[in-house]
């Protein structure tokens, strides 16, 4: 029930286990696009599958993330509704992501 929590569900009526990432996902956006990564390394060793993350961001923004699941991964990132406060600092038209890792094992953010 903890609106910072990564499994937070607005309909929930009883406590339960909140789940919290390094970083906090971005709200739903109508534009998005799509990025595809048929690996990722961490320091020349391949992401551990579940343990390790991708993210993009707009400069200090977080505009995406997810956890790594093996090859052929598509990580959504979220763009600027124009208009609806919640999107302000998403990406705009024509911009490209700065993409980052978390070692999921160090908790450690390589860029």
């Amino acid at each position: 029930m903890d609106e910072s929590a990564s499994n937070y569900d607005q309909f929930a009526t009883l406590p339960g286990d909140c789940e919290y990432s390094a970083f906090t996902l971005p709200n739903q956006s109508t534009q998005q696009a799509a990025y595809f990564f048929s690996d990722v390394t961490i320091d020349g060793v391949s992401a551990d599958i579940g343990v390790d993350w991708i993210y993009a961001f707009r400069g200090d923004v977080c505009v995406g993330g997810r956890a790594w699941a093996g090859p052929n991964v598509e990580l959504m990132v979220m763009g600027d509704d124009g208009g609806f406060g919640f999107t302000d600092g998403y990406m705009l038209a024509g911009e490209v992501p700065t993409f980052k890792t978390l070692s999921g094992s160090l908790l450690v953010i390589i860029s």
